[in-house]
């Protein structure tokens, strides 16, 4: 078998394996979310923990609405992104 195929396959491999990983993480935490009923949990710098480096960035009214517009903005992009190749 060829070294390319193999480094696919592997590739291929880490790809489902973080994919499985993220929905798993988002499972647990909608579960959460609906049986605790803490709806900031849901906010998108809380969910990849930016507040790690910048505190209490995941807090308040402001992060709300900044998490939402950031996530949708990478929703379009990476549709962008991922159509363009597609085309090509």
């Amino acid at each position: 078998m060829p070294a390319t195929s193999i480094r696919f396959r592997l590739y291929e491999t880490m790809k489902a394996v973080v994919l499985f990983s993220a929905l798993t993480h988002l499972l647990i935490l909608f579960t959460y979310v609906i049986l605790r009923r803490e709806w900031g949990q849901l906010n998108y710098f809380n969910i990849i923990d930016i507040d790690l480096f910048f505190n209490n960035a995941a807090q308040g009214a402001v992060s709300q609405i900044l998490s939402v517009i950031l996530f949708l903005l990478l929703i379009v992009g990476v549709f962008i992104f991922k159509t363009k190749r597609s085309h090509r």
